[in-house]
């Protein structure tokens, strides 16, 4: 099934998608692979993009960036083990840090 991705600015240079503008990807997943299936794929296919926003060995995303899974950020549509279907979009946004 496929899914779109998109990846804002700052992130979107390390999917080759330039600094300036967000990236617009799309990629084929199996049929009921979860948030978690996604972030492992990407971690293979971009691995500059992978490992800054999630680690496969904790099983935990990084705190670089935010993830929204068709508009609600991640932890509130399911945690990583959101389901994807088809036609879904995956955001990822930079993370925010503030004093």
């Amino acid at each position: 099934m496929l899914v779109r991705i998109e990846v804002l600015p700052w992130l979107s240079e390390l999917v080759d998608g330039g600094i300036a503008g967000k990236a617009l990807l799309e990629d084929e997943i199996p049929e009921g692979a979860s948030l978690r299936d996604l972030l492992l794929r990407l971690h293979e296919t971009h691995p500059r993009f992978g490992r800054l926003v999630f680690d496969p060995s904790r099983g935990q995303i990084t705190g670089h960036a935010e993830i929204a899974v068709n508009g609600t950020l991640y932890d509130q549509a399911g945690g990583l083990s959101t389901p994807l279907r088809e036609g879904d979009t995956v955001t990822f946004l930079p993370g925010i840090a503030g004093g």
